[in-house]
């Protein structure tokens, strides 16, 4: 995240929920509610500063590009996590 605030450009915060690329592990219940309560209180931080949370589904690499496509992007920074 530093590395692209440095580049003094707009961000755009982008999760990808990619069930297609974690092999077996499919996510339960209880981590699905985790993940939705944890994503609406980051989604309302990201507005608080005048951004937007950007919600996905679907082949991490594909939507990465689709997205860098969409926005114009000069550049990409991720994490796995």
């Amino acid at each position: 995240m530093q590395a692209a605030a440095e580049r003094r450009g707009a961000i755009v915060a982008v999760y990808i929920q990619d069930e297609t690329s974690e092999g077996d592990w499919r996510m339960g219940g209880a981590s699905r509610w985790w993940l939705h309560q944890s994503l609406s209180k980051l989604a309302s931080a990201i507005e608080q500063r005048g951004g937007r949370l950007i919600l996905r589904q679907g082949e991490s690499e594909k939507e990465l590009d689709r997205l860098a496509e969409e926005t114009g992007a000069g550049a990409v920074y991720w994490c796995r996590r």
